[in-house]
């Protein structure tokens, strides 16, 4: 039995289909009604005494006029439910209406204020839809009213998604009841005894409230569910080239499609900010075309336009300095065969062309033009074991963090031949000036002049070794022009000759 009240305008309620007739033991007798199927039971209360007349209207749920039937009795002092044949009874009947019409009326005469009445309604066409009740002589003189302080169902809302990490307050629709008692899956939560419940995770809640006068529907409940999360993508530091003094731009939405991660821009948003507590709170947004000095973290709000849900993530703003290419000098190969060619270490270079930078910050590279190594095009493979002739090797040094951050630079490959064979030069013999101290010091200018004598016009690089070994490899040189020996007896020492400059 639910109550209702007419008001200052027409209220509309759930008809009911699908049911059997009324319980006979529920009234004695159901007056005019030859059937009484799918009975809906209501009350009222008389607020200000006097006439109440009412329309009571039904319409299926594509606004057709279906018939409706009613009886009502009263009044009685309560409280509701009134149910039962000591009540509801012929001599308690005030109205009663059998017809095929879907708009029917009835009326109560000298109601006194604070009594109730039951109406019966039916649903003869057993087909779902909304029962109207309206008071037409509302204002007129002589006029009764309705209590709608009575009509107080409870309700905690519709069910709803509650975001990962938010909280929501779920409010009983019915105020200042006399005691409110909410619960969980767990029970009753200890504490809560008002009219308000926040929350911060899901599951079904449950409220009973007491109030007097509110008979109808005093516990409630709504189900909370957590959405699915959404699938933020990781973004990539964001780089710049540090080309002369700050701040640098950067681009902030170069990150947005993989902050997506294949989410429809149409209903999920992405924003920069500029820190945690402005991503959390949806403050101020950054420019997607950004100013900064580097070294900045920009935190990222990803947000379902159709509900409160977001989850936010972050990344860096790296500034890189530009790499210096230094000039290194002219490679000089020894052409050993006559072609034209010579093998060359271009790692060798590295060094010179790097000088004081961390070599882990950069790559270098080695191309054979200029425009190769300008857009990072194809570099030589095995710069550690170079064939070629003359000509120029361009380098690119790139910085690891930002392959758009780099500078170029070059050096010559020159192939010079292999010096002719040298003859022996003269012996060199001296005398033991302090006897008996086993030391001679020896100046080897004429042996040198003898060696160069003999290729005119080439710059050459001589140095001497203890053994044949040591100068086929260039290791353990000695001091030159004068050599000091211990030996006793005669000894034979080795030169080594190259053309100055050359790596072979």
């Amino acid at each position: 039995m639910s109550p209702f009240c007419a008001g200052g305008s027409t209220l509309t309620y759930a008809n009911t289909f699908g049911e059997a007739d009324a319980n006979p033991n529920s009234a004695d007798g159901y007056g005019c009604l030859g059937s009484t199927p799918n009975p809906a039971w209501f009350y009222m209360q008389v607020g200000q005494g006097g006439t109440l007349n009412f329309t009571i209207s039904q319409v299926n749920n594509n606004g057709t006029g279906i018939d409706v039937d009613f009886i009502a009795w009263g009044p009685f002092n309560g409280p509701p439910p009134i149910f039962g044949p000591t009540n509801l009874n012929p001599g308690t009947t005030v109205d009663c209406s059998f017809s095929y019409v879907a708009i029917e009326n009835f009326s109560v005469s000298n109601a006194q204020a604070g009594q109730y009445y039951v109406v019966l309604i039916t649903n003869y066409s057993d087909q779902p839809g909304q029962i109207s009740l309206t008071q037409t002589n509302i204002g007129q003189p002589g006029a009764g009213t309705t209590n709608c302080d009575i009509v107080c169902p409870l309700t905690l809302g519709s069910d709803f998604e509650l975001c990962p990490g938010s909280t929501a307050s779920l409010a009983s629709s019915i105020e200042d009841a006399t005691s409110y008692q909410w619960s969980d899956a767990n029970g009753v939560i200890a504490g809560q005894t008002g009219n308000t419940l926040v929350i911060s995770a899901p599951g079904t809640y449950t409220v009973t409230v007491n109030k007097p006068g509110c008979v109808a529907n005093t516990t409630a409940s709504v189900t909370v569910t957590a959405p699915d999360p959404i699938p933020v993508g990781d973004p990539d530091d964001l780089s710049v080239c540090a080309v002369g003094p700050g701040p640098y731009t950067y681009n902030l939405s170069d990150n947005t499609d993989d902050i997506l991660n294949g989410l429809d821009p149409v209903f999920f948003e992405v924003s920069y900010h500029i820190s945690q507590f402005d991503a959390d709170d949806f403050g101020p947004a950054l420019p997607t075309t950004y100013q900064s000095n580097g070294g900045e973290t920009i935190f990222v709000r990803l947000q379902d336009v159709n509900t409160p849900c977001y989850i936010t993530t972050s990344f860096q703003l790296i500034t890189n300095p530009v790499p210096t290419a230094n000039q290194p000098l002219t490679m000089i190969g020894c052409d050993d065969n006559d072609d034209g060619l010579a093998t060359f270490n271009l790692l060798e270079q590295n060094p010179d062309i790097l000088l004081n930078q961390p070599a882990a910050n950069y790559t270098i590279t080695y191309h054979t033009t200029f425009a190769d190594a300008d857009t990072n095009g194809p570099s030589i493979t095995a710069p550690q074991a170079y064939q070629s002739g003359d000509r120029t090797v361009y380098v690119r040094v790139t910085s690891v963090n930002d392959v758009d951050c780099y500078s170029t630079t070059s050096f010559e490959l020159e192939v010079t031949t292999l010096p002719d064979d040298v003859t022996s030069p003269t012996p060199i013999e001296i005398c033991d000036t302090l006897e008996g101290d086993g030391q001679a010091q020896f100046d080897l200018t004429p042996a040198l002049q003898e060696i160069t004598a003999q290729e005119p016009g080439m710059n050459l690089t001589i140095t001497l070794h203890a053994t044949q070994t040591d100068a086929d490899s260039g290791a353990g040189s000695l001091p030159l022009p004068n050599y000091t020996t211990n030996e006793t007896q005669n000894q034979t020492v080795y030169f080594r000759v190259s053309e100055a400059g050359s790596t072979n």
